[in-house]
């Protein structure tokens, strides 16, 4: 379509670093309630990815530090106690004492870590700087938190954490550590690294042991779900690379239905949630929950993204003057199950989008959520390049929807972390290209029409007829409106939320609510979770009873 501010705004292009702001010196009323608070932050945020230690451990560690009085304490249990405050004040984000607690108890943590290191690697190490890089993706600083992992990953490997023989003759504690230790590694790594486009550090196992150990607690159902799913998008990430990132009909489907083999897998209480009338509900389960329908929703994007970028391209070039190349016998059957396949990808890109938007209105989120950001973003260029190319009135108006949900994710986001701004700039100015892109289509085709008719008759109307309403009656910029995409003249750039309100409500259920109203009931279902992507059914979803790219890297 020619130049775009998607496509000329070389700043958005260019990966970012925010500014670091270490200060040692912070002094504030502090609190133990308040320290206590954010612990319970961190194993909500974290859920699904770590599984590290039990809350009580850390609660232990934090009477113990109160009430140490200058006695000498284990430095680097007290450096995962303050990355884990520092952490949940990160999350939390709610007033200017949570970022006080953030930036002076990670520059307390990050200084004990860094003592020594190296010289004795130690479970207590590799979990420093677990939650380091993690800290450091919700600061966005993605070098910094993909070389922490790095150090973890080297020094699980030292540890021997993914041998079994190495456990043999160690206490069931010990050995139980030392597995769920692994599998946070593991999980968090292939997940940092996939979506930065970059390589893993971590050591895959040589033992089926991991998966065989059956968690109680929330944070270790979650994590071992997400190991499972995690080892599978690994499998489809060495695989593309294999094929220069396309694949055939065969493996992708041979794929789909080992994503949907592990979906369907995970136990009954995993899958389901029940909210009471106050809205009472665990985060912290909610929460890992979303993470690892993520994960899944993630591996079938990969799976079938480039049967989405050949169709669409072929769209393209349909609508075009470009006269398409001519197709070989090899191509053809490709060819012939890309929009199946293409169908897919926007299917998971749709459901992660409403998910994440539904538990962000229903309350479930936190304020800032480091890995869910470069989701969203992933969808929301699935969703944008899909409305670029489709010309399909029927099957646009779920995709807008999806589109806009991403936004809104991305825009609440935005308010803690300058990364989701970004992304939101970003998809903001790819809907000015798409409408850009509709109003030089049509115009296109009106020339076309002018040049072998004529308009005979106009006849004069008395009444003014009511624009057509679109099903989410919101427009590209976020805003409410009560036509379609192409009566805006343009998309405006100003970042703004969009409007909560729940006028609305469409056929997928996804009515806008004030994210204020803590009245509202809420039920969550996921036992449609598993039949993306062959049947109508979605994923995580959230009802509200009063109511009925990609690159290599993000």
């Amino acid at each position: 379509m020619g130049p775009s501010s998607f496509t000329e705004n070389g700043p958005l292009n260019v990966m970012l670093e925010a500014e670091t702001n270490l200060n040692r010196n912070i002094t504030f009323e502090e609190s133990l309630a308040t320290k206590q608070e954010l612990i319970q932050t961190y194993f909500e945020v974290s859920s699904g990815f770590f599984d590290l230690f039990d809350k009580e451990d850390i609660l232990k560690l934090l009477h113990i530090e109160v009430s140490s009085s200058g006695r000498r304490i284990n430095r680097e249990e007290i450096a995962v106690l303050y990355l884990v405050i520092a952490i949940g004040g990160q999350c939390r984000g709610s007033n200017i004492s949570d970022f006080q607690y953030a930036t002076k108890y990670f520059s307390m943590g990050q200084q004990y870590a860094f003592e020594g290191m190296l010289r004795d690697p130690s479970i207590n190490m590799l979990r420093a700087f677990l939650l380091m890089a993690f800290y450091m993706l919700g600061a966005c600083h993605r070098n910094a938190a993909y070389m922490y992992l790095g150090v973890a990953s080297k020094a699980a490997a030292a540890l021997g954490l993914h041998i079994g023989t190495q456990a043999q003759g160690l206490s069931t504690d010990e050995s139980k550590t030392r597995c769920r230790t692994y599998k946070s590694l593991r999980v968090f790594d292939l997940v940092v690294s996939f979506l930065l486009g970059r390589p893993a550090s971590s050591v895959p196992s040589n033992y089926d042991d991991m998966t065989r150990r059956e968690p109680s607690n929330p944070h270790g159902i979650a994590v071992s779900a997400a190991y499972n799913g995690s080892v599978l998008l690994e499998g489809i990430v060495q695989d593309l690379k294999k094929v220069n990132n396309s694949f055939n009909i065969t493996t992708a489907e041979a794929f789909l239905r080992r994503l949907r083999h592990w979906i369907q897998g995970l136990p009954h209480d995993f899958r389901q949630i029940s909210f009471d009338d106050e809205l009472q509900v665990t985060r912290e389960t909610a929460v890992g929950n979303i993470h690892v329908s993520c994960i899944y929703y993630f591996a079938v994007i990969l799976t079938t993204r480039s049967f989405l970028i050949s169709h669409l391209m072929s769209r393209l070039k349909e609508s075009s003057i470009i006269i398409p190349e001519p197709t070989s016998p090899t191509t053809t059957g490709t060819q012939r199950a890309s929009p199946q396949f293409a169908h897919v990808c926007i299917s998971a890109a749709t459901y992660m989008a409403n998910m994440c938007e539904k538990a962000m209105l229903s309350g479930l989120l936190l304020k800032n959520m480091c890995i869910m950001k470069a989701w969203v973003f992933a969808a929301g260029l699935i969703l944008g390049f899909s409305l670029f190319a489709y010309d399909d009135v029927d099957s646009r108006n779920e995709t807008e929807a999806a589109f806009e949900s991403a936004r809104h994710v991305l825009r609440n986001l935005a308010n803690l972390s300058p990364q989701a701004k970004q992304y939101d700039e970003i998809l903001t100015s790819f809907a000015e290209a798409i409408v850009k892109h509709r109003q030089q289509t049509s115009s296109a085709r009106q020339k076309i029409a002018d040049r072998y008719i004529d308009c005979v008759l106009d006849i004069g109307m008395t009444t003014i007829m009511e624009p057509q309403h679109n099903r989410q009656g919101r427009s590209i910029d976020g805003g409410d409106y009560s036509g379609t995409w192409e009566q805006i003249p343009q998309a405006n750039t100003q970042i703004s939320r969009p409007s909560t309100s729940a006028s609305g409500v469409g056929d997928n259920n996804m009515g806008r609510v004030d994210e204020s109203d803590s009245d509202i009931a809420v039920g969550v279902d996921l036992d449609g979770f598993s039949v993306l992507p062959f049947d109508d059914g979605g994923g995580f979803s959230i009802d509200y009873e009063p109511f009925g790219l990609l690159l290599d890297g993000i």
